[in-house]
């Protein structure tokens, strides 16, 4: 049942990459099973009854041909509408992993860091009115994350895994089930992130200790160098863990959801101006904070804001709102040539431009001069 619900549900996303991973995963399922039947080595003691298989397959079979025929609909027409002109499109899937190999060129070693892909390729993004929060391909995600060294660091391991798990697949249907699950996720991954999510993520790993079962008994004749390695692999662990769950591990959205939050309660402007410059320092390529950061310093007329506006129009020269504090500074500073130009763009990049035009008009009352802060594209 929950293999069927799982199965219609991917065929309603109308994603390709998850339908050609569900095809993927039962292609493998299904030659492990019927090599499992052939070759007599699996555990018999699992064997599912004639009398219940039968039923259950035409069952199966049924209902999964009515869910290709009313679900798998928009799936089959989404191969028919590609064409080479959406694959060179900037929102596109391709234009991103070739964009993303500029990022991996300029941090090869060490990688953008583990969750900062937004911010570090909207320098890059030649569609600057949509933002990516990830590549949209594990492999190359990893890649550009953690650099080369991390990412083959992580293939081994990965490869590894795979030798450890190819080695049980005569142990019986569940274990077929298991790798045809994993081999689904692998090639869904190709195009898409998947294992962000936690949901995904801890079907996976149970998967895997499905395939990679540990022994929980110590033998007599352990010895003491594999009882050494055992207990610094636990505490590596732990401390991975314990990093997670610290204050380090914080993302540049959960600290900019703490500034807010100070800035809505009734601290003084001075508390939450520090609290998110603190921010910035901790993500110094994330322009959302370098935006944050100016604006409670621009209430303090601090001159440290205009550093920091221009630290936020460097990591992405398209932000509405970035242009939109550079003319606030540049207004505040005797600089109306220099404020409507940046009013300028603020107006052609801006999703609502109501507040924006307000804002103008009540800097710029004549309308002369108004109408030199406004985009020449209507």
């Amino acid at each position: 049942g929950a293999a069927l619900i799982s199965t219609t549900t991917c065929l309603l996303t109308g994603s390709r990459s998850g339908a050609l991973g569900l095809g993927v995963g039962i292609l493998v399922a299904t030659m492990l099973y019927i090599l499992q039947r052939r070759s007599g080595e699996r555990d018999h003691s699992r064997k599912l009854p004639l009398a219940v298989a039968g039923p259950v397959m035409v069952v199966t079979l049924g209902v999964l041909t009515l869910g290709g025929v009313f679900a798998a609909g928009d799936v089959a027409s989404e191969p028919a509408t590609t064409s080479s002109v959406e694959m060179e499109h900037p929102r596109s899937k391709l234009h991103v992993w070739s964009r993303a190999a500029t990022l991996l060129a300029d941090n090869r070693w060490t990688g953008v860091g583990r969750g900062a892909f937004e911010p570090a390729y909207t320098r890059i993004n030649p569609a600057p009115e949509v933002t990516f929060s990830h590549v949209e391909n594990e492999y190359v995600q990893a890649a550009v994350d953690w650099g080369v060294p991390g990412a083959a660091a992580l293939a081994v391991a990965l490869l590894l895994v795979v030798l450890a798990a190819a080695r049980r697949w005569k142990a019986g249907a569940a274990e077929a089930g298991a790798l045809g699950g994993l081999a689904a996720l692998a090639a869904h991954d190709v195009a898409d992130f998947a294992l962000e999510m936690p949901g995904v993520a801890m079907a996976a790993i149970a998967l895997t200790a499905l395939l990679l079962p540990p022994r929980l008994a110590i033998s007599e004749h352990q010895t003491r160098r594999a009882f050494l390695l055992r207990g610094a692999a636990l505490a590596a662990a732990a401390l991975l863990v314990g990093l997670a769950a610290s204050p380090l591990a914080r993302s540049a959205r959960d600290d900019e959801a703490a500034v807010l939050a100070l800035a809505a309660g009734d601290a003084p402007a001075a508390e939450v101006a520090a609290a998110a410059a603190a921010a910035f320092t901790r993500h110094p390529s994330d322009y959302v904070l370098a935006g944050r950061a100016a604006q409670a310093m621009l209430a303090q007329s601090d001159p440290r804001a205009v550093k920091l506006v221009s630290r936020a129009l460097a990591l992405n020269p398209a932000s509405s709102p970035a242009h939109q504090l550079a003319a606030r500074v540049l207004a505040r500073s005797q600089r109306p040539t220099q404020a409507l130009v940046e009013y300028g763009l603020a107006l052609a990049g801006a999703r609502d431009v109501r507040p924006l035009l307000d804002e103008l008009l009540a800097a710029f009352p004549a309308p002369a001069a108004a109408a030199r802060g406004m985009p020449v594209d209507p």
